[in-house]
């Protein structure tokens, strides 16, 4: 295997020598259409198809996201949608920018603009001034067909929930890189003895930490940006009530195949983010699992997948109650 393929490719070779399925990779490993027994099944990114169309669709895009978790009454972070100019027909009739800048105003001025349908941290910027937010929004909008805009909120801790309808099969607390305190050194001395990359606005280089204090080296929590992923016990009494709104997440948004990511903020749970594709590259590689971690999971999709193309397969999703 070449250092450069991905788990996902690696793994979906294991299924097909496991099962006797052919295996056909195309557009550069990036779809997968699997057969076997004459039925056929298709694999696109880290989308493994078992979600409805719709389902994906509002899954990935961050803002129809909240919005359905919120008429559902599931907590979530808000992020509202703005889209490219070129969609003017389903603009305002004043445009994106008095609307960006109204938001922004409510945000507090303390903001996080992103790509609306990004992933893996990738093109997302914390802006606090109009200059950063027209400079920041005219660079998405090269890039991107709508961008979301969400209120910058200290996260106290972020967990991923890998989930099979209402069933965790993996989740991941992910940890920031960071530096302790020695009531002497400043922050930018420690930073600089750490030899890591320091992004976090909040924190003045020039200011000294006490001794003990942790101070998270990022203000994000993507394990592609240098958080590390720690695996917890989603039925403890910690994560619970984590486990149980992702639960929810899973149901308002009918998803059967997903990872939700549940943050707390001032104590209290609410949604980040879902996403329809899996991705376990990092995760998979951090403190547990690797190869046979992805196939547990991957395998176990792909199994239903073709189970429910049984001429009498059947598919009832229950219903989770809102006080679970």
């Amino acid at each position: 295997m070449k250092n450069s393929e991905r788990m996902l490719v690696a793994s979906l070779k294991r299924y097909a020598d496991r099962t006797g399925t052919e295996l056909q990779l195309l557009s550069g490993d990036w779809i997968a259409a699997l057969s076997r027994n004459g039925r056929r099944h298709l694999v696109m990114g880290y989308d493994l198809g078992l979600n409805g169309s719709a389902a994906a669709r509002v899954a990935n895009d961050k803002g129809a996201s909240f919005d359905v978790l919120k008429s559902a009454g599931v907590a979530a972070l808000e992020h509202r949608v703005f889209l490219h100019p070129r969609y003017l027909d389903f603009m305002p009739d004043d445009g994106n920018w008095p609307g960006l800048l109204r938001t922004f105003d409510e945000f507090g001025r303390d903001a996080v603009l992103k790509d609306n349908e990004g992933t893996g941290g990738m093109e997302v910027f914390r802006v606090r001034s109009l200059t950063e937010l027209e400079q920041r929004a005219h660079q998405l909008f090269q890039i991107s067909r709508s961008i979301a805009l969400a209120p910058f909120v200290c996260i106290e801790d972020e967990t991923r929930f890998v989930m099979f309808e209402e069933t965790c099969v993996l989740a991941y607390a992910k940890q920031r890189p960071s530096v302790t305190g020695d009531g002497r050194r400043t922050l930018g001395e420690l930073v600089a003895s750490a030899a890591m990359p320091f992004d976090n606005p909040g924190r003045s280089l020039t200011s000294i930490p006490t001794a003990g204090e942790t101070i998270p080296l990022q203000w994000r929590h993507n394990l592609g940006l240098g958080a590390r992923a720690v695996t917890v016990d989603p039925a403890s009494e910690a994560n619970s009530t984590l486990l149980a709104l992702a639960r929810r997440a899973m149901d308002t948004l009918t998803l059967r195949f997903a990872s939700i990511d549940v943050v707390r903020v001032g104590g209290q749970p609410m949604v980040l983010e879902a996403n329809s594709g899996v991705m376990l590259e990092v995760a998979s590689h951090s403190d547990f699992g690797g190869a046979a971690l992805a196939d547990q999971i991957y395998h176990r999709a792909l199994d239903l997948a073709f189970a429910d193309m049984r001429p009498d397969a059947t598919y009832a999703r229950p219903i989770v109650p809102a006080t679970q």
